[in-house]
C-alpha cells in the first residue's frame, strides 16, 4: 500500500506541472524504503495507540458527568514497573541474535515500543528537570531538541533507563523533615 500510494504521487505529476522524471527520482528512495518501513509499522503503531487510549482517557475525565476509574497521573509522574527492564534487555538480545524473519521483525517492533516507552520515561525527568526554569529557556530547549531528534532521542532513552535504578526525580524532592 505504501508503494501504491507513492507510485500515485509520480502518476499525478504530470498532472500537477511537475515532471514525471524528476517526482520518479524524488519518490524513488521512499518506493525503495517501504518494505522496510512496513515492517516497523506494527511497533509505531502501537506507542500511537498507547498515547492515543492515554489521551482518550484524559479526556473521558475532562468531559463526563461521571468518569469512570481514576484519571492519568500527570506526564511528570509517567513511570512504569522498574523490573520491565527485562523485557526490553531480552528483546535487545534477540535483535541481536540470528532469528528467522518473522521472529526477528517481531523482534525489532517489540524494540521500538521499549524504546518509545523508555524514551516518554525519559522525557517525563526532563519535565521534571525544565519545571521550575524560565519561559524563554524552554522554549530555547525545545527549539533545539526539535533540530537535534536522534541526540534527543538518545539522551531520553538513557535517562529512561537510568531513572530505572537511580530513580532521578525522587532524589529531586528533599525528604520530609519528620520522615515520610
Amino acid at each position: 500500500m505504501l508503494r501504491a500510494s507513492y507510485q500515485a504521487m509520480v502518476d499525478l505529476a504530470g498532472r500537477e506541472g511537475t515532471s514525471r522524471q524528476d517526482m520518479e527520482r524524488f519518490v524513488a528512495p521512499f518506493i525503495q524504503a517501504a518494505p522496510q518501513v512496513a515492517r516497523l509499522m506494527p511497533g509505531a503503531l502501537a506507542l500511537q495507540s498507547i498515547a492515543g487510549v492515554v489521551l482518550a482517557w484524559q479526556w473521558h475525565h475532562r468531559i463526563s458527568a461521571a468518569p469512570l476509574g481514576a484519571p492519568p497521573a500527570r506526564f511528570k509522574d509517567f513511570r512504569f514497573n522498574d523490573h520491565l527492564v527485562w523485557g526490553a534487555i531480552f528483546t535487545l538480545g534477540m535483535v541481536l541474535a540470528p532469528l528467522p524473519f518473522p521472529v526477528a521483525v517481531v523482534a525489532v517492533n517489540l524494540l521500538i515500543v521499549w524504546v518509545g516507552l523508555y524514551a516518554a520515561r525519559g522525557f517525563a525527568v526532563v519535565v521534571v528537570f525544565l519545571a521550575a526554569a524560565p519561559a524563554p529557556l524552554k522554549v530555547l530547549a525545545a527549539g533545539f531538541a526539535l533540530l537535534l531528534i536522534p541526540l534527543v532521542l538518545g539522551v531520553t532513552v538513557a535517562l529512561g533507563l537510568a531513572d530505572t535504578w537511580l530513580d532521578i526525580r525522587g532524589k529531586l524532592h528533599p525528604p520530609a523533615p519528620e520522615g515520610a
